[in-house]
């Protein structure tokens, strides 16, 4: 777990992974999750924990995301989404989707971001789970800097070089982002 401090606001921004017996489609987990979470309650669905970036790389899109939610200057309607389009540096929605949340999946990634308590937030996630037969994991990395670097059309000679440029290359696209849009 991550802490954000914007503005004067304090956040908190943690991973985890869903799992499930069949596939989910991430938009209908985010609809259901939209209904139990309070207001300054985030989670993003995506299609594959395994692409999400680590909390140190995600934070600056949720940093973002936050800002521009306290500054009334959001790109999109919800603060869910608006973490996945500073995640990729992307002004499209449906691009942003698409990418991101469109394929069912087995284990979905699940990016919260909350400025109340985050224990709270991650206990909802577990009677969430358990209420639908489903299980909470912790994030494990796995293969998100190849996702995104085939996405950005970064290489380098070492999987540790490749991490360290898709890293910077996905906190450049958010920061351009930002300032696109004040």
């Amino acid at each position: 777990m991550i802490e954000l401090q914007v503005k004067g606001v304090k956040g908190y921004l943690f991973v985890k992974c869903l799992e499930a017996h069949s596939e989910l489609l991430p938009k209908e987990v985010a609809r259901e999750l939209s209904r139990i979470l309070e207001p300054e309650e985030w989670v993003s669905v995506v299609s594959r924990c395994d692409v999400l970036p680590p909390e140190s790389v995600l934070a600056s899109a949720a940093m973002y995301a936050l800002r521009a939610y306290t500054s009334g200057r959001m790109i999109s309607r919800g603060v869910e989404v608006e973490l996945l389009l500073y995640l990729l540096g992307e002004r499209n929605v449906s691009k942003a989707l698409s990418l991101l949340a469109s394929a069912p999946c087995r284990l979905l990634g699940l990016v919260c971001l909350t400025t109340r308590s985050p224990l709270q937030l991650a206990r909802k996630l577990e009677s969430f789970a358990a209420s639908r037969n489903f299980r909470v994991r912790e994030y494990e990395e796995g293969s998100w800097a190849d996702f995104f670097a085939e996405y950005l059309g970064i290489r380098a000679e070492s999987r540790e070089q490749l991490s360290e440029k898709v890293a910077g290359a996905l906190r450049a696209r958010a920061a351009l982002l930002y300032l696109a849009t004040q």
